[in-house]
């Protein structure tokens, strides 16, 4: 007895798009949470990276992000670092970015505000209008904390169209 091939047996499955698009979305807002929940932590402690970064410029030399350092000696002979920070004359980037320094050195270094000062010079300020190195404003914050004073500045540099930043750590 011979018997016939019989047809190949197809099944037909039947997929729910709703399914489909319901798992994909729970798939992908859990992803979501979990990146924006790492971005935050990372974000949270970059502030204090970029303190722990000048404070240790003089043993590593390695910058914080998007920062130019150098080390110099205090008036105790202790080595000590500043990084500045360049942004656009008088962006309001180069104003959150000081705020953001300050705020992160009152944060990440328990202290006591030592001075905040502020000068202008040039056209504005009514004073000297010689062509010589020095901002045409100038706002300084110092910090006293545990391990040493810390200083947050901003600089506007009309000659050479841009705005400064400035954090520099002194070891007590």
């Amino acid at each position: 007895m011979h018997m016939q091939p019989s047809a190949p047996h197809r099944v037909r499955a039947r997929v729910r798009p709703v399914s489909i698009a319901t798992t994909l979305a729970t798939t992908l807002a859990a992803t979501l949470a979990t990146t924006l929940t790492a971005a935050g932590q990372a974000a949270a402690q970059a502030p204090c990276d970029q303190i722990a970064a000048v404070e240790r410029y003089t043993r590593a030399q390695n910058p914080p992000s998007g920062a130019v350092c150098a080390t110099f000696l205090s008036q105790s002979g202790t080595p000590g670092a500043a990084c500045h920070w360049a942004f656009e004359y008088r962006a309001q980037a180069a104003e959150d970015h000081a705020r953001a320094l300050w705020r992160a050195v009152q944060t990440c270094r328990p202290g006591a505000e030592a001075t905040a000062a502020g000068a202008s010079s040039g056209p504005a300020g009514g004073a000297d209008t010689a062509p010589v190195n020095h901002p045409d404003s100038y706002l300084l914050r110092s910090w006293r904390g545990a391990d040493g004073a810390y200083y947050v500045s901003q600089k506007d540099k009309a000659a050479d169209r841009r705005t400064l930043v400035f954090l520099r750590f002194e070891p007590s």
